[in-house]
């Protein structure tokens, strides 16, 4: 895999519209990281959560399958999903509307939630 970077001729005023974009896109992605963490927290410290994890790790093929549509119930509850995170950041989408679309927002979104997904796999 190769990688072609091409040097973008831009006035000043385009540098500074693409900076203020950029920054507006950092701040989305920082919110939504804050979000997920607190939410990874929350599923960290409910005991119920904790205890089906725990009966998932010690059960049987047919018992996993109940057990993980419950665990992802619950994370859908509180809002830890792709979609939960999308709604939760399009609040903060509408704010910048002229300077990001919907589109780019959800996308940083499921961006994010990647991360999240990889990080509930890994614990």
């Amino acid at each position: 895999m190769h990688t072609l970077t091409l040097k973008l001729e831009t006035n000043d005023a385009q540098e500074h519209e693409l900076d203020k974009r950029f920054r507006v896109m950092c701040h989305i992605h920082n919110v939504l990281v804050k979000r997920s963490i607190k939410l990874l927290g929350r599923l960290s410290h409910d005991t119920s959560y904790q205890a089906l994890k725990t009966n998932y790790l010690h059960s049987g093929k047919e018992e996993k399958k109940a057990l993980s549509a419950q665990m992802k119930s619950f994370r859908e509850s509180i809002g830890l999903s792709e979609y939960g995170l999308q709604s939760y950041i399009k609040v903060c989408g509408r704010k910048y509307k002229k300077l990001v679309s919907s589109s780019q927002v959800q996308k940083e979104a499921t961006r994010v939630w990647k991360g999240v997904e990889k990080a509930m796999s890994l614990s």
